[in-house]
């Protein structure tokens, strides 16, 4: 008599698909799955941005604030950089959405997309990854606003904000938590150290 229902190996094979899927592993667009198969296609791969996990980001509370909510001693370079972040201001409070670059929902690529594009009129990918390859990196030290913090390593940055001051980023987190500031000196992205900052270089 065959079998008609789902075997254990069967379930298990469903449960160990979940957790890579889950985990980013097989992410279609960036995960360790997809670089393989870019590989074996000749491709050189870039890998996407994953989702930041909840409560790596909300253990950590919104920077200090002034008047309309800047934070103190926020100082944002002259000219487009100035601008840059002025957009990405425009965010905040905006729900996190994967894919999103609105006001009603926007993820952490999505932010820099849309501030560099109507703050500085240049164009970068909807990628952490391909956006951190459009700049070099600078020391922490060297930080300057509009500047990108980009968590994890060349090649692959899972997670990306923007400086707006000495301490102080601008970012789309994650699920539950709203476009807001964070400090910049932070863990943000399981698995990964202190971020790297990176100048746009077009």
């Amino acid at each position: 008599m065959g079998d008609t229902g789902l075997n254990l190996a069967g379930l298990g094979m469903m449960a160990a698909g979940g957790i890579l899927a889950w985990t980013g592993v097989n992410d279609p667009t960036g995960g360790p799955m997809a670089v393989v198969r870019d590989l074996l296609k000749g491709k050189t791969p870039t890998p996407g941005t994953k989702t930041v996990t909840a409560p790596s980001v909300q253990s950590f509370g919104a920077a200090p604030t002034g008047a309309g909510g800047i934070p103190t001693g926020a100082a944002d370079a002259a000219g487009a950089k100035g601008d840059v972040i002025d957009v990405a201001r425009r965010y905040l409070g905006a729900p996190y959405r994967l894919g999103g670059t609105s006001t009603t929902g926007i993820d952490c690529s999505g932010l820099v997309l849309v501030a560099y594009r109507d703050g500085a009129g240049l164009l970068l990918p909807h990628k952490a990854t391909a956006q951190a390859a459009r700049g070099r990196l600078v020391a922490r030290s060297e930080a300057h606003s509009g500047d990108l913090v980009a968590w994890g390593v060349p090649g692959n940055y899972p997670h990306i904000a923007l400086v707006v001051d000495s301490e102080t980023c601008i970012g789309a987190w994650t699920y539950g938590v709203p476009c807001k500031y964070d400090r910049i000196d932070q863990k943000a992205v399981p698995g990964f150290g202190f971020p790297d900052i990176i100048r746009v270089v077009g």
